[in-house]
């Protein structure tokens, strides 16, 4: 909360403290702690107004998601189809074989390299290394090699399908 905003609640605050406490209290004797009641209302005001900006922030973020369509084989034929999403915090792709294995990785969206690596795991323990040349914002197709020796392919966007090994 910028300070003119602070200062302007502030005053709001004490003027609706000054009128209740002036014909609020029927005769009661009630009196109020005039900063101390103001400060308590605006920390709690500046809690809210952080906390509103965080979720603000991180709705606005999840909002600008790109997933493209992506496939890996393993040079035995096992097959993988799935997705890799972008956001700003971060990349991941995320394959399913028909089996029920699963691959995994994260990469950084904000690198524009031509040729990036990335590593991978694969639900049965496996894990590699691919090497990727991107042919577009949202597209490229790579090499790679798993923990075991087996080579693979991977290929996201609009790439063309796989070549023979």
């Amino acid at each position: 909360m910028s300070d003119w905003m602070r200062d302007d609640c502030r005053n709001i605050i004490t003027q609706i403290l000054l009128q209740s406490s002036r014909g609020g209290d029927n005769g009661r004797g009630l009196q109020f702690h005039q900063h101390q009641s103001v400060d308590i209302v605006m920390n709690s005001m500046s809690k809210i107004a952080t906390a509103l900006v965080l979720v603000s922030i991180s709705i606005l973020l999840q909002g600008c998601a790109v997933s493209v369509p992506a496939m890996a084989e393993m040079e035995r034929g096992e097959k993988f189809i799935g997705t890799t999403t972008a956001t700003p915090l971060g990349g991941s792709y995320n394959l399913q074989s028909l089996d029920g294995k699963f691959v995994s990785g994260t990469y950084n969206p904000w690198d524009t390299s031509t040729t990036r690596v990335f590593d991978f795991s694969i639900s049965d323990g496996r894990t590699g290394r691919v090497i990727v040349n991107r042919t577009s914002e949202t597209s490229g197709y790579g090499i790679g090699k798993l923990s075991t020796g087996e080579k693979c392919k991977f290929t996201y966007g609009n790439t063309p399908v796989f070549m023979n090994f």
